[in-house]
């Protein structure tokens, strides 16, 4: 009975952080309230990442960067706040 907890508590964690996209709860503001592009270039760069593009995808503003380490990285930003919301290794 208890493995049979603990695997459905698993299964319900994997799900809910697995399956989450940048825009789920984090880039849900109309266009209107949304900075410039150029804008959330600025941004990331003051973060110290190196922007080699900045697109938009699934309402989040997309910068394909590099990192400090010289990875290339894909950053999603909130287009409002220019908080980072998800960011990943690029392949």
């Amino acid at each position: 009975m208890m493995k049979t907890a603990a695997l459905i508590t698993l299964a319900a964690l994997t799900a809910v952080t697995g399956t989450a996209h940048a825009s789920s709860s984090y880039c849900t503001e109309p266009r209107s309230k949304w900075m410039s592009m150029d804008e959330a270039r600025a941004s990331v760069t003051k973060m110290g990442f190196k922007v080699r593009k900045v697109e938009v995808d699934d309402g989040c503003y997309e910068a394909y960067a590099i990192d400090d380490k010289g990875r290339r990285v894909e950053i999603y930003i909130n287009p409002v706040t220019a908080a980072i919301v998800k960011m990943k290794q690029d392949d």
